[in-house]
C-alpha cells in the first residue's frame, strides 16, 4: 500500500512540475530555459509521465549541446540511455520543421526574386544541418516568382556531381526557363571551388542552348554563402561566366 502511495505522489509531482514548466513557458517564452531544460520540456510529448530531466542530461552529455543533439543522427539518439524510438523520432521532426519553418518564411510566393541577399538566405536555411553535399534547383518563372524548389541530385560529405541533363529535365518538366541553382559545402566555406566555377560556366553554355537562363549559383556553407553570379560581377581579371 505504501509502494502504491509514493509511486502515486511521484506522479503527482511530475505532472505539478510539468505545468508549471508549461506555464513558465506560455508566459516568458524558450529563452527562459537553458538547454537541458528546452530538451527536457520536449521529451514531455515523447513520454507522457515520469521525469525527463535525466534523459535531457544525458542528451546534452552524450553530444556537447543543444544543437548537436538536434542534427544528431535517429541511430545514435536511440543509442542514448532514456531515449527510445518515440523521442527519436520527435527530435528529428522538430529539427525538419524548425528548417521547414525558416524555408518557407524566407521567400513569399507572391513576390519576385530580385535579391540575391534573400535567395542566399533561402538556401542557407535549406541547407540547414545537413552533412551530405546535395544540389537544389528553384524554377522561377519570366516574371521572377518561385514555381518550384526541388532537391535534384544528392552527393556524398566531400562531393557532388551537377548534370546539365538532371537540370535542363527539371526546368522542362515543369514548363519554366529560369533556374537557380545551389550546393551546398557541409565541411568546408561558401565559395566556389574551381570545378564549380568551370561547371558553372559550361551549365550557362549548355543551358542556354535549350533556351534556359541559369539566373544564379548558390553555394553554401558552414560559415555562410555566396552567389556565384554576384562574384562574377566582382572579379573583372577573370573570364566572365554570366553575361550581363
Amino acid at each position: 500500500m505504501r509502494e502504491k502511495k509514493e509511486a502515486h505522489g511521484n506522479v503527482n509531482v511530475h505532472a505539478a512540475h510539468r505545468q508549471r514548466m508549461k506555464k513558465a513557458f506560455l508566459e516568458n517564452g524558450i529563452d527562459i530555459f537553458n538547454e537541458h531544460q528546452i530538451l527536457e520540456m520536449l521529451l514531455f510529448f515523447s513520454k507522457p509521465q515520469g521525469d525527463t530531466n535525466p534523459a535531457a542530461h544525458r542528451l546534452i552529455d552524450t553530444f556537447g549541446s543543444l544543437k548537436n543533439v538536434l542534427e544528431a543522427d535517429h541511430g545514435e539518439l536511440c543509442k542514448v540511455d532514456g531515449v527510445g524510438e518515440h523521442t527519436a523520432v520527435l527530435i528529428g521532426f522538430v529539427r525538419e520543421l524548425a528548417k521547414k519553418y525558416a524555408v518557407i518564411t524566407s521567400l513569399a510566393p507572391d513576390v519576385p526574386i530580385v535579391d540575391t541577399e534573400v535567395l542566399r538566405g533561402y538556401f542557407e536555411s535549406l541547407f540547414l544541418g545537413m552533412k551530405n553535399e546535395e544540389i537544389h534547383a528553384l524554377l522561377l518563372d519570366n516574371d521572377l516568382h518561385i514555381v518550384k524548389s526541388r532537391r535534384i541530385i544528392d552527393g556524398s560529405p566531400e562531393r557532388v556531381q551537377i548534370s546539365a541533363r538532371s537540370v535542363a529535365d527539371f526546368v522542362i518538366k515543369n514548363d519554366c526557363s529560369r533556374v537557380v541553382l545551389a550546393h551546398n559545402h557541409p565541411n568546408g566555406i561558401g565559395m566556389p571551388s574551381r570545378t564549380d566555377v568551370e561547371v558553372t560556366a559550361a551549365l550557362v553554355y549548355l543551358l542556354s542552348e535549350l533556351d534556359i537562363i541559369l539566373c544564379d549559383h548558390i553555394i553554401v556553407g558552414k560559415d555562410g554563402s555566396c552567389s556565384m553570379r554576384t562574384l562574377d560581377r566582382q572579379q573583372r581579371k577573370e573570364k566572365r561566366i554570366w553575361k550581363e
